[in-house]
């Protein structure tokens, strides 16, 4: 609340009481029941517009408003400052207006003194629509306090710190809240409400939010983000982009998560192809166990045993999988250095789990080819054991030339991109035969006809397959005859 002082009321009240070079000092007499001390600069002392200038020291609005201060009135522009009565009520009031030139109230501070035109700084200023601005003469549009603190401004001198606002709220009975934001409207156009906004710039190290917690005992919360409602709600919503390296969040510490889920629809992704050869790739990774140094600054590691791999044996195999992890440095709040920046490498975890799951899908269709000529060698040794005991009771029979002279060749090249050949062999007589090819989860992908005896082959066009494992089998008069396997690749 501004306020005067005896001594500078008395001042005024000789100086308005004494002749000036233009002007006069009187008490009115058309002001019925008031009393005016006042000093005319020019045209007519009570009078509004035109060339009038006056002050008036006693009713600032005689007759009409009961009102007792300070006017001071030129043409159409006024200042008051008074104490206004409303029935019982009374209030302190600093008021302006008139032209729409007269659109600031402007606080100013006389930086040096003895000189007909001093050097001025702006130090508050009050606009007609409501906005205040703090060292700015131009408050912004869109904000109801504008506040600017240049810590290398002549006036202010060089500080290592600068706080535009600095808050502080103590001893609160249930909760301490030194700034809080609310953002309220439904609104009309475009955009949404934001409680708080931070924004910084034009420093090698900027935050646009910093959240600091400490105490002794509790639980503490540097930043705490909650979301609720109709709609889609982000508790804390991180976005980063634009630099050498971009991180939307950085955690220095253990972190918990309810609940992860990574974008992984096909129309955010391009080049994409089969994963093969996983099973060679996880054979080259060795695995460890290990500690995390504690004794590193800034870096808040877990303690105890841990299970992993070394960043230095993915980046030859799988490169993709290695970041360089940058650690930015940290400072206090008067921007001293605390902690150094370092760089380390670190590994993307989660891209380990498809190479997983695509090794598994290999491993198991080598062990279903292997089943199937476990099941073929035994159906073959079964044969042979009855053969034998067939020959040691004198009971059998001539060898059905199908099962001697059939045979299933390997095929070549294998693997193969474009074509491979399939080649075999049927003795005379054989009616029907086929060659089926099967996936590796069992599925028939292929069947082709054979009608040749003797010698005989059959060609298999790579871009009727998908890339990955298969296995054909020739079956001639409804018996198998044999399986192996081929590899497509692209």
């Amino acid at each position: 609340m501004l306020k005067f002082t005896f001594k500078a009321l008395l001042a005024l009240i000789v100086l308005l009481g004494s002749n000036a070079v233009m002007g006069q000092s009187f008490v009115p007499s058309n002001a019925t029941g008031s009393t005016f001390l006042g000093h005319e600069f020019s045209g007519t002392f009570g009078s509004v517009g035109g060339s009038n200038q006056w002050i008036g020291l006693g009713e600032s609005f005689p007759s009409s408003v009961n009102a007792y201060g300070l006017r001071t009135q030129w043409g159409n522009d006024v200042y008051t400052f008074s104490i206004e009565q409303t029935g019982s009520v009374k209030e302190t009031l600093l008021q302006w207006g008139g032209s729409t030139n007269n659109d600031k109230l402007r606080f100013q501070h006389l930086t040096t003194s003895g000189s007909s035109t001093p050097a001025k700084l702006d130090v508050l200023t009050l606009t007609n629509e409501g906005r205040v601005g703090i060292n700015s003469i131009n408050p912004y549009f869109y904000s109801a306090l504008h506040v600017v603190y240049d810590a290398n401004s002549s006036v202010v001198g060089s500080n290592s710190a600068a706080y535009s606002i600095r808050a502080e709220a103590k001893n609160g009975r249930y909760t301490n809240t030194a700034i809080y934001g609310s953002a309220d409207g439904s609104g009309t156009c475009c955009g949404g409400n934001t409680g708080v906004y931070g924004y910084a710039f034009n420093r090698s190290s900027s935050y646009g939010v910093y959240g600091y917690a400490t105490f002794s005992s509790g639980t503490k919360y540097g930043v705490y983000g909650s979301a609720f409602g109709g709609g889609t709600n982000y508790g804390v919503y991180g976005r980063a982009s634009n630099g050498s390296t971009n991180y939307a969040g950085y955690f220095n510490g253990q972190t918990y998560v309810g609940g992860t889920i990574f974008g992984s629809d096909r129309k955010l992704k391009r080049n994409v192809q089969r994963l093969e050869g996983a099973v060679d790739v996880l054979q080259k990774i060795d695995l460890y166990t290990y500690e995390y140094r504690q004794d590193i600054q800034g870096m808040n590691f877990p303690e105890g045993r841990r299970y992993g791999v070394m960043a230095q044996d993915i980046e030859k195999v799988m490169p993709a999988l290695v970041n360089d992890i940058v650690q930015p440095e940290e400072k206090d709040e008067q921007g001293r250095v605390i902690y150094q920046g370092q760089t380390f490498k670190g590994v993307d975890y989660v891209a380990l789990i498809p190479l997983t799951m695509a090794a598994v899908k290999e491993q198991q269709g080598i062990i279903n080819s292997q089943r199937a000529q476990i099941q073929q060698l035994q159906k073959q040794l079964e044969e042979v054991q009855a053969r034998l005991d067939q020959l040691a009771a004198g009971t059998a029979q001539p060898q059905d030339p199908l099962g001697k002279e059939a045979r299933l060749l390997q095929n070549t090249p294998n693997p193969f991109t474009e074509v491979t050949e399939v080649r075999f062999n049927l003795p005379a007589g054989t009616p029907k035969a086929m060659l089926y090819i099967y996936n590796m989860q069992g599925s028939q992908v292929g069947a082709y006809e054979v009608s040749a005896q003797g010698q005989g082959s059959v060609r298999i066009e790579g871009n009727t397959l998908q890339a990955g494992m298969y296995m054909y089998t020739l079956i001639a008069n409804g018996r198998e005859i044999d399986t192996k396997r081929m590899i497509l690749t692209r």
